[in-house]
Order: C-alpha cells, then structure tokens, then sequence
C-alpha cells in the first residue's frame, strides 16, 4: 500500500506550475497538477488529496472559489489542508468573508517563499521531518 500524501497543485502559470510539482515530488510525496480552478476541483473531488497548494488568482474559476466549493463538501473536504500560492494580498470584504470560512493554513508568497520553505511548510503539515535534502 502506498502511504505517500498526495498533494494536489492548482497552478494556471505552467513554469510555476513545474517547479513546484517536482520540487514537492522530489520531497517524497504524490503530486497532482490542475491547471485551473474547474480542473483542480475535479481532480481534488476524485482523489480527495491530503493537501492542496492553490494559486490564489487564476481566470474563470479561481483559487478562492475552488475551495469554498471544497469545503462545502462533507467529510474531507471540510478538513482537507490549503495553502494559497499567490503575490496578491486579500483585496476586499467578499475574499476575507470567503477566506474565514476557507480557513487556509498560510500563505505562499511566489516571490518570497523558497521551494524549500514550501517543502518545510508541507511536511510541518504532517509533522514530518524536514530533509535537508530540498532544492
């Protein structure tokens, strides 16, 4: 049986999107990519990850209303792990009110935050130890 967490990265920037997918794989864990926030919540629905890294603003559907409609799921998707991947701040009263329910476990700034930082901060998640190993 594979006990390796599956984290899902919801990411429409592909460069981004590559970095951060190997970057966590070669941590050890399992990786999921989306593109989007409709294909992201597809894929969080049928593989209920153990964590997700969204990219906060994506077009169409972005990273804010992918998780509100995660969380009105029952059972995981109430409880599942989120951290935002973003350079853009809360902006106004409706993301704030839509966050207090999100609920998310930090945030990810794109400029500041290492990869290995983002490692760390997953693996914190699941209080395993850190592998000094990471890009």
């Amino acid at each position: 049986m594979d006990t390796k967490k599956k984290i899902l990265i919801v990411e429409d920037n592909a460069s981004q999107q590559l970095v951060l997918v190997d970057a966590i794989a070669k941590a050890g864990f399992l990786v999921r990519k989306a593109s989007s926030g409709d294909e992201g919540l597809q894929i969080a629905l049928k593989s209920e990850p153990d964590l997700i890294i969204a990219d906060k603003m994506m077009p169409n559907t972005n990273g804010l209303v992918m998780m509100n409609m995660i969380r009105q799921q029952p059972g995981w998707g109430k409880n599942v792990p989120v951290f935002f991947f973003s350079n853009i701040g809360t902006a106004n009263e409706e993301e704030k009110a839509m966050l207090e329910d999100i609920k998310p476990r930090g945030y990810l700034s794109k400029s500041e935050t290492s990869l290995a930082e983002i490692v760390e901060k997953i693996r914190a998640v699941f209080n395993e130890p850190a592998d000094k190993n990471v890009a």
